[in-house]
C-alpha cells in the first residue's frame, strides 16, 4: 500500500552516456531507457522548471544526467524560496547544460575532454550529487520523504546522495529509499563507502544485479540484503533490464514494474505505470527461466562484450546473494515469493513436499486454470518436477 506524504522529492539518476533524452527512443536499441521513461512517467513536476520552493505540500521530481553523456537542453532557471523566478549559477545545474561537471562556457575539444572523462571515469557524478544536496536544502519546507532511483553509475549515485544527506546533520532525519538497477561504480580502482554502502537514513532499498554480466571492471555494489534492503538477481547483463534485448521482454517488464511499483509505495505518483498480477510476474520469471540460455549468451554479443568480456568468458560475478530455494524452478526469491501468491496449493503440492512420490503426485495435479492462464508457468513447473 502507498504511503501518504504531504512533500514528496524524486530524484532520478541516469547512467554513464544517457540522459533525460533516452526516455522516448535510445540510439543503441530505440526503445526506452528505464530511468529516464521513469522520469517522464512521474506525474510530479520537475522542481528546476516549475519549483515554487516555498509550498507547506508539494510532490516534485529531479533527473540527473549520467556521467559522459550530452542531453539536448536542460533548463537553468530556477524558483526561489519567495517564487521569483532567478537564474541559478551553481555549477551542478549550469554544467548540466551539456555534460554533469563541465564549466560553463568549455569549448569543444574541453567538452570532449571532459565527456571521455565521464564515460571511463565517471567525471561529473559529484556535481549531480552537490545539484541533488542544493535542491533539497532550497526548500522552504524539507521534503518528508527523497525516493531514489538510478541504473549503472546512476545506481551508485543514489547511494552517494542518500550519504551526503546523512552526512548533513540538517538533512540526516529524512527517510531515503533506493531502487538501483545494476550499480556499478566502474573502473578497477578501490571504492569509498559513500559509493560502495548506505546508512541508517536509507529506509527500503533494492537492487537488481544482472547475473550474467561478465565485462572486467563492472563489478556491482551489493548492499547487504537485510530487513529492508533487498536483491534481484535478474537474468542478463548491465543494460538488460533498462534498455531489453532482442526477444527478451522478460526482465525489463519485471524491473520496471517493480521500480514504478516501489517508487509508488513511497509517494512517488506516475501518469501511467506497469501494473501486473502476481500471476503475470510469474509468467514473466517462467518466460525469462524459459530464455535463460538467451540472456546467458548476451554476455558475448556486442563489441563492448566481445573487448571488456572477453567474449562471454571473463569471470562470471561473484553474487552474494543467498541460493535460491528449489533453483531448478524460481529465479530468485521474489519469484518464489510471488508464486505462491500465485498459486498457494499448487507449491504446497510441488514444493511442500519433499518425498519423490507426493512430487509426482503433484505433477499430476497442476490446477487446470494454471494450465490454461499461465502456460509458461505450467510447462516450466512440468519440466522442473521431471
Amino acid at each position: 500500500m502507498a504511503k501518504s506524504y504531504s512533500r514528496v522529492l524524486t530524484i532520478y539518476n541516469c547512467g554513464t552516456n544517457f540522459n533525460r533524452d533516452r526516455a522516448t527512443a535510445s540510439a543503441l536499441r530505440k526503445a526506452g531507457e528505464l530511468i529516464a521513461s521513469l522520469y517522464e512517467k512521474t506525474s510530479h513536476p520537475d522542481v528546476t522548471q516549475f519549483g515554487r520552493l516555498d509550498l507547506p505540500a508539494y510532490g516534485y521530481k529531479l533527473i540527473h544526467d549520467g556521467p559522459g553523456s550530452a542531453p539536448a537542453a536542460f533548463s537553468r532557471w530556477e524558483r526561489d524560496a519567495q517564487g521569483i523566478r532567478q537564474h541559478v549559477q551553481h555549477a551542478a545545474t549550469e554544467s548540466a547544460a551539456s555534460t554533469p561537471g563541465l564549466k560553463p562556457g568549455a569549448n569543444p575539444i574541453s567538452a570532449a575532454v571532459h565527456r571521455l572523462q565521464g564515460t571511463l571515469l565517471g567525471a561529473g557524478w559529484e556535481a549531480n550529487v552537490a545539484n541533488a544536496i542544493w535542491v533539497v536544502k532550497a526548500f522552504k519546507h524539507r521534503p518528508e520523504v527523497i525516493n531514489l532511483a538510478g541504473w549503472s553509475r546512476g545506481g551508485v549515485t543514489c547511494h552517494m546522495i542518500a550519504n551526503a544527506l546523512y552526512q548533513d546533520p540538517e538533512l540526516r532525519n529524512i527517510p531515503v529509499n533506493i531502487f538501483a538497477v545494476d550499480p556499478v561504480p566502474g573502473g578497477f580502482g578501490s571504492h569509498g563507502a559513500e559509493r560502495t554502502d548506505v546508512q541508517s537514513n536509507v529506509a527500503n532499498y533494492r537492487a537488481v544485479i544482472a547475473i550474467h554480466d561478465r565485462k572486467l571492471a563492472f563489478r556491482p555494489v551489493q548492499i547487504e540484503p537485510l530487513g529492508t534492503h533487498k536483491l534481484y538477481d535478474m537474468p542478463g547483463v548491465h543494460d538488460t533490464a533498462v534498455l531489453g534485448a532482442t526477444e527478451l521482454h522478460a526482465v525489463p517488464v519485471l524491473v520496471e514494474w517493480l521500480a514504478a511499483k516501489f517508487l509508488e509505495s513511497h509517494g512517488t505518483t506516475f501518469t501511467s505505470r506497469l501494473h501486473l498480477t502476481s500471476q503475470q510476474v510469474c509468467e514473466n520469471y517462467a518466460i525469462a527461466k524459459k530464455t535463460m540460455p538467451g540472456y546467458a549468451a548476451l554476455a558475448g554479443h556486442g563489441a563492448t562484450n566481445k573487448v571488456i568480456a572477453l567474449g562471454g568468458h571473463a569471470p562470471a560475478r561473484a553474487m552474494r546473494t543467498p541460493t535460491t530455494l528449489h533453483a531448478e524452478y524460481f529465479v530468485n526469491w521474489h519469484h518464489l515469493r510471488e508464486f505462491r501468491l500465485a498459486f498457494p496449493q499448487v507449491y504446497q503440492l510441488a514444493f511442500g513436499a519433499r518425498s519423490r512420490e507426493a512430487r509426482e503426485i503433484a505433477g499430476l495435479h497442476m490446477l487446470n486454470t494454471m494450465k490454461i492462464t499461465c502456460r509458461n508457468s505450467y510447462e516450466q513447473l512440468v519440466q522442473a518436477l521431471s
